[in-house]
């Protein structure tokens, strides 16, 4: 469960309605050559459907991890089921559709320092991405 707080009002506005809060479920499984997840939102303030009655708005993901020219891969594809205000959708609808490589630097034998970026597109909104990034992190297996 993820409760994402959008800094409109205080924190602690949980009136019906007037909320900044909005509540999601999640759930997901790792077959190892594929992930699937699907995520609702079930509480606060999501966004409505074609009758103006809450939506219930929803995101299902699958990604598939590769391995190509020395880099990790992970190409995915999610999409909205139905109408909702929160995601911009009439019906169901591809809102991504994105490729991302990594490459891990391992410094000393003890710190990892994967370097990624990739290619995000919604196609939904007609918008193209690039990201980039850096982490970081100690290895702790010795």
């Amino acid at each position: 469960m993820t409760d994402y707080w959008f800094s409109e009002g205080s924190y602690f506005q949980y009136h019906a309605h007037k909320t900044t809060h909005v509540w999601e479920g999640f759930v997901g499984y790792d077959f190892g050559f594929l992930s699937a997840t699907w995520y609702t939102n079930f509480a606060g303030n999501d966004g409505l459907n074609g009758s103006d009655k809450r939506a219930y708005s929803s995101y299902f993901e699958l990604s598939a991890p590769f391995r190509l020219a020395k880099l990790d891969w992970m190409g995915t594809v999610g999409i909205v089921p139905w109408r909702t205000t929160s995601y911009g959708t009439n019906d169901f609808a591809c809102t991504n559709v994105s490729l991302r490589a990594t490459k891990n630097f391992l410094i000393k034998q003890k710190y990892h320092l994967p370097v990624y970026a990739g290619l995000t597109s919604n196609p939904c909104s007609g918008k193209f991405y690039f990201v980039f990034g850096v982490a970081f992190s100690l290895n702790t297996d010795e």
